[in-house]
């Protein structure tokens, strides 16, 4: 699996924004680094990728809010509740704030609540889609952990800072300047616990280890980022929230712009066009011979035909014309023909069963209509099934039974 992880910068988005990003997951993609506007970042193709947006430290305030009962996250009230819990803990106006709650939280505990410029987000999230990404999760770059102390300096090209996480920190997540004045005011006091864990970039390692007194770990941005990137959060909340279908929609609309348009997907696009255009051919051929051989086979019925009764000079409808002129013959012979009126009723007859009998018959042209049957919608399968191999069909119309000779036996 490989993660696009992309970082939103500070200032508004507009059509020249650059993102710093990086690609982790697989050998290929650990290559640091880099920052590309929203049309020439990376795209992903696999369904099994995922494209992650991490929002600046900067960015983010946070709160911790105790909900009221009966309000949990699921409920529509929700942002409600927020709004009035934070309207006096906050400087900005709460309606122009996007929210985001902790994932999985406590029952009866309370709860922690991201907050940043809700315009600023939104533009970003559309301008990076606009360039053909995907967003499945928003992640903080930092944010409130109760595991361990946590300390962790940025620079370059950052102002000089460091960001306070951990047990015990107010507020969650604190961001000073870096100095040892600062990192005392953080700590509330003037010792430095022993077991505060120090990560620095490389370009500010040295200062931090002035600050804290002791060894620092180089943490490249890179893996700071990833590290973001394996968080549970997601502030992809209230009006931002996209179900699994949406993001799975949105990401099969990214694979087939991708094999439209990108160019290491032309050999394939060839073979798709040439798989069609081979099938294509294929079905016209079986047509064409589909088509030869019902044409031989009505040639052959239609020769039968006028060399069984040779007075036929114009085919039209082959079998109906051989059925009428040996219904002819029949009739000129004083033979019995299926469509006589005897033949018709010794049918039904021996199909229907003992006490069946009709009374009254209207018989024209093939068809009998036979009042007083008695025979029910139930009888009538068992006699049709029963008549239908002797060339008749049998339907009921109210209490008249309607015998019609269809074709020859």
């Amino acid at each position: 699996m490989s993660t696009l992880i992309i970082v939103l910068p500070l200032k508004a988005a507009d059509a020249l924004t650059t993102y710093s990003y990086v690609r982790v997951g697989t050998a290929a993609d650990n290559s640091g680094p880099a920052s590309a506007v929203a049309g020439e970042l990376p795209k992903l193709q696999r369904a099994v990728d995922e494209t992650l947006v991490v929002v600046p430290v900067e960015a983010l305030a946070w709160q911790r809010v105790e909900l009221p009962k009966g309000v949990g996250t699921g409920s529509p009230r929700l942002r409600t509740v927020l709004n009035g819990l934070l309207e006096e803990k906050l400087l900005d106006e709460v309606p122009d704030l996007h929210l985001a709650i902790e994932p999985q939280p406590a029952a009866g505990s309370p709860v922690w609540v991201a907050a940043c410029n809700r315009q600023w987000l939104i533009q970003h999230l559309r301008n990076l889609e606009a360039g053909g990404q995907v967003i499945g999760r928003i992640v903080p770059e930092f944010s409130p952990q109760s595991e361990r102390l946590k300390l962790q300096v940025l620079g370059d090209p950052r102002p000089s800072q460091f960001v306070l996480t951990g047990p015990g920190v107010a507020g969650g997540v604190i961001r000073l300047p870096l100095a040892s004045t600062s990192l005392a005011m953080a700590l509330g006091d003037e010792q430095i616990p022993a077991n505060l864990e120090c990560l620095a970039e490389p370009a500010v390692a040295a200062d931090a280890e002035k600050m804290v007194g002791n060894g620092v770990t180089l943490q490249q941005p890179a893996e700071r980022w990833a590290l973001a990137a394996s968080s549970p959060w997601d502030l992809a909340q209230f009006e931002l929230a996209s179900s699994g279908r949406i993001r799975a929609a949105r990401k099969l609309g990214t694979v087939a712009r991708s094999f439209l348009q990108a160019p290491a997907w032309r050999p394939a696009r060839w073979g798709v066009v040439l798989l069609l255009l081979a099938n294509l051919a294929g079905l016209n051929a079986w047509a064409w011979k589909e088509q030869q051989s019902a044409q031989h086979l009505r040639t052959t019925i239609n020769k039968t035909l006028t060399q069984a009764f040779p007075q036929v000079r114009l085919v039209v409808d082959a079998p109906v014309q051989m059925a009428r002129e040996l219904s002819a013959l029949q009739q000129a012979a004083g033979a019995p023909s299926t469509r006589d009126l005897e033949v018709m009723l010794g049918a039904l007859a021996n199909a229907a069963a003992t006490g069946q009998s009709p009374t009254a018959i209207e018989y024209s042209a093939g068809q009998a209509r036979l009042k007083g049957m008695n025979i029910t919608q139930a009888d009538l399968p068992a006699i049709a099934e029963t008549l239908r191999p002797q060339g008749y069909s049998l339907r009921l119309e109210g209490d008249v039974a309607v015998l019609k000779a269809e074709t020859a036996p």
